[in-house]
């Protein structure tokens, strides 16, 4: 791996510096974004990464379902039970109004069966006291659950 002379590592980290952009640094140098990168990292300077509307693939509303999800589980803050229930089990994100909107105000931290529930995928118990499991029956979009 090639090093580049003390003096244009030092002119590097000062671009960076005033604009925090790897790519118009590398043009500025006529570098690849790996070799600047490369750079800082070697110098300890932290790249900081675009998240959110700054993000060059940001979606906004028009996010995936799972990548909202993603989304809610990365930033809503996990409690250690369930917000129903709260009994300490593995816990589900679920939307509560089912618009899937990005507010994180609109989701809460659940169990599976309380989330199941909420769905409306379990309904009562049989004889022998056990859930029944409802398939093929999603939520609507838009029903209030809560």
């Amino acid at each position: 791996m090639k090093r580049y002379s003390k003096e244009l590592e030092n002119q590097i980290i000062e671009a960076y510096k005033e604009t925090k952009n790897l790519e118009t640094v590398a043009k500025k140098f006529d570098k690849t974004r790996t070799s600047i990168s490369r750079v800082l990292k070697r110098n300890n300077i932290k790249i900081i990464k675009k998240v959110g509307k700054d993000r060059h693939n940001w979606k906004g509303s028009k996010a995936s379902y799972s990548t909202l999800h993603d989304w809610v589980r990365r930033w809503k803050e996990k409690p250690d039970t369930c917000t129903l229930c709260n009994k300490p089990k593995r816990l589900e994100v679920h939307n509560i109004d089912g618009l899937y909107k990005r507010n994180l105000e609109d989701w809460i931290w659940t169990c599976r069966k309380c989330h199941q529930t909420l769905d409306g995928r379990i309904t009562n118990k049989d004889s022998k006291g056990r859930w029944k499991i409802i398939k093929n029956e999603p939520m609507k979009k838009g029903s209030t659950i809560l």
